[in-house]
């Protein structure tokens, strides 16, 4: 099977959808229709490779370019990725986690079922609007209102912060992990890291991001460990909280 790209552009927004086997033969080519779409102010930039059956190491130089030349223009290109695919795999196992967010999907011919979402950014303030983003998305294919949006937004987002602030320190960068699931008649996102958060802070306007989880959210849940940090938050569906 032949490598094709279908791009797409409106308002600065770019979205990439690669299908096919991507290899030595077929990549530049590639490259030049990528190209072609990414230069000038951009937004945001996705590339779908949940249609692509084969990557090799030219493949993957090529998004590694790419998330590259993103990062310097402080933009975070998120790659969507099939859960159970070998892709997944090879793009674990190279560096582009560091320069990318990477959106795991289940692809399911029943669109009748809500599959749960994840998604692992770097722990950069960059990454913050990638993890918005989608989760506006996936809580839009779940029929979930304004008001539960925002306050699941708000929730999430100050657990994303506590880790892009908190964990890793002078370790340098790591990652951070949202998982998103339903589970009627609740959303559950579950946000993960591998650093230490260290002490709770205390004093002035200090500890505001734990307060905020807790306000906008029915349930919270903290549990720091040796390996790192993982949050629970729970959210009804219904617009008003419990």
């Amino acid at each position: 099977m032949t490598a094709a790209a279908e791009v797409s552009a409106e308002n600065g927004s770019v979205c990439i959808r690669l299908s096919g086997e991507i290899d030595r033969a077929n990549v530049a080519a590639l490259e030049d229709q990528i190209r072609a779409v990414v230069s000038g102010q951009l937004t945001a930039v996705s590339v779908d490779l949940t249609k692509v059956t084969y990557l090799d190491s030219t493949g993957k130089r090529l998004l590694f370019d790419l998330a590259s030349t993103l990062w310097e223009s402080h933009l975070v290109p998120n790659l969507i990725v099939a859960v159970d695919s070998s892709i997944r795999r090879l793009i674990e196992w190279s560096r582009l986690p560091l320069l990318a967010a990477v959106m795991l999907v289940v692809c399911r011919d029943d669109s009748s079922d809500v599959s749960p979402l994840e998604v692992v950014a770097p722990a950069q303030p960059r990454s913050l609007k990638n993890i918005r983003d989608a989760l506006r998305g996936w809580l839009s294919t779940i029929g979930a209102g304004p008001h539960v949006v925002d306050e699941v937004l708000i929730a999430v987002g100050e657990a994303c912060t506590n880790v892009i602030d908190h964990a890793y320190g002078a370790q340098g960068s790591g990652m951070v992990t949202l998982h998103l699931k339903l589970e009627v008649p609740d959303v559950v996102a579950t946000i993960a890291d591998t650093g230490q958060w260290g002490s709770p802070p205390t004093g002035g306007n200090r500890g505001q991001g734990t307060l905020f989880m807790h306000n906008f959210s029915d349930e919270v849940r903290i549990d720091r460990g040796p390996t790192g940090t993982t949050v629970v938050i729970r959210r009804r569906l219904t617009e008003e909280k419990t």
